[in-house]
């Protein structure tokens, strides 16, 4: 899978992007050879962020035109017949099942609540968290994001509410040494104390 996650920097470099184009194609065919149903769904998922990202491009979430598009969701109705399959987390391969379901509902919570689905969105967000396990890393990008949502809702108390879970999020990126998370949490801890919307996303587009 190491060449296929080339594409996480390659936006800057055409070079990379290109070679990580390669990669991912190989390593579909390969996850498909072997029947590693998991990784055909890994790389599946993100293939809704793309579209999300490239339908908005040059805008970013931080602009008020910045739009949920209808078929990044679409695609990851895909997935939703090997979510909360009863072999979930027993494949010791990486990714495996376990993981596509936290991707999934992490997804469809990140884009419902770009539609302003706000309350699906948070029903999504706590049905991730239960596919984290000791993943740190998946557990805060959680977390963070329904803070996100919390702070959208606008309500005093759901506002203090996203304020100290940002805030936690921020605490144990640092402790933990995630510098993009603890980076996006200090950003949006300050942007929600001072009522600055939107909130920087915990997802890469």
């Amino acid at each position: 899978m190491t060449g296929y996650y080339q594409l996480a920097d390659g936006g800057q470099h055409e070079e990379h992007y290109l070679t990580g184009y390669v990669w991912r194609v190989r390593t579909l065919v390969r996850a498909a050879e072997s029947g590693w149903m998991a990784c055909v769904l890994v790389i599946a998922q993100s293939e809704a962020l793309r579209i999300q990202s490239a339908v908005n491009a040059p805008l970013t979430t931080e602009h008020p035109d910045y739009r949920a598009v209808p078929e990044a969701l679409t695609i990851l109705e895909e997935l939703v017949p090997y979510v909360d399959s009863a072999d979930a987390g027993e494949d010791p391969r990486a990714p495996s099942m376990r993981v596509v379901g936290r991707l999934y509902h992490e997804k469809r919570a990140f884009l419902e609540a770009t539609a302003r689905q706000y309350a699906v969105a948070l029903e999504h967000y706590e049905r991730a968290l239960a596919y984290c396990g000791e993943d740190l890393r998946a557990e805060l990008k959680v977390l963070g994001g329904r803070a996100n949502v919390l702070a959208a809702l606008g309500a005093a108390a759901r506002h203090a509410e996203a304020l100290d879970l940002t805030r936690e999020v921020r605490n144990r990126a640092h402790a933990a040494g995630l510098g993009h998370i603890e980076r996006t949490a200090a950003d949006n801890a300050t942007r929600i104390a001072r009522d600055q919307m939107p909130l920087v996303p915990y997802e890469t587009l």
